[in-house]
């Protein structure tokens, strides 16, 4: 829209820009979890453990939810149960980043060492 074209009888006119966008880096699709997916973390670098809902998943990582942030960049062993009656999954992984929420909570990305398999994928949704 061009400013000098906006029509005189307005009061008030708003020109909005926007710089382009950053491009999906995500490579696999998410799947949200069930609204009971408690995660079990151990942060190798201070060798404590806690507990995490986890709001996704897919194959390469997890987006998880605290009441504080975790370090980006931080070892974690994160272990997973699904609602099928299979061993717990134990999955090496790094924090990729800790946004606040509105809420006040933490989302916190993990990025998996090794891709999950599809089959323990489908067994933890």
């Amino acid at each position: 829209m061009n400013p000098n074209n906006l029509s005189p009888d307005r009061e008030f006119s708003i020109v909005l820009s926007r710089e382009a966008v950053a491009k999906e880096r995500r490579t696999s699709k998410r799947y949200r979890c069930s609204s009971i997916a408690l995660a079990r973390l151990h942060l190798v670098g201070a060798g404590t453990n806690v507990e995490a809902w986890a709001c996704n998943l897919s194959e390469e990582g997890v987006g998880l939810n605290l009441p504080y942030p975790l370090e980006v960049g931080a070892t974690l062993a994160i272990r997973m149960r699904g609602c099928q009656p299979v061993p717990a999954v134990v999955m090496p992984a790094r924090v990729v980043h800790a946004t606040k929420q509105a809420d006040g909570t933490w989302r916190i990305g993990c990025e998996f060492v090794r891709p999950l398999e599809p089959d323990t994928l489908d067994a933890l949704l």
